[in-house]
């Protein structure tokens, strides 16, 4: 796991708060609204999946994600970078906000679908 290797490089925070550096994802959600993405073929979905699994893996997802909090509040990882297919690397923090902006996408597509 990514998160584990990343304990082992950064700093950790001694029981102290981490500092954490304020970030935007503004530009990268005005580029998003002008420019058009495929997904690589591991995220595409087939058509097949049912609704009711898309949603369990969702919130089972989210369930690891908020697992990770005492991990992660326990070293500064703003240092700690994954690249992003399209908007190149993204430390820990962005990554997390990215998710949310992510799936907000993702919910209008599938609102304006359904109004459709």
């Amino acid at each position: 796991m990514k998160l584990t290797k990343a304990e082992s490089v950064s700093e950790k925070s001694d029981g102290a708060q981490v500092e954490f550096k304020p970030f935007s994802l503004d530009e990268l959600i005005e580029r998003a609204r002008k420019e058009k993405y495929t997904a690589p073929e591991s995220a595409s979905p087939g058509g097949k999946e049912k609704m009711s699994d898309s949603l369990a893996q969702l919130r089972w997802s989210r369930q690891e994600l908020h697992s990770l909090k005492p991990r992660v509040e326990a070293m500064d990882l703003s240092n700690v970078t994954y690249r992003h297919p399209a908007f190149g690397p993204l430390n820990f923090y962005q990554w997390l906000a990215f998710i949310g902006v992510h799936e907000e996408r993702h919910l209008r597509q599938i609102e304006s679908a359904l109004s459709s």
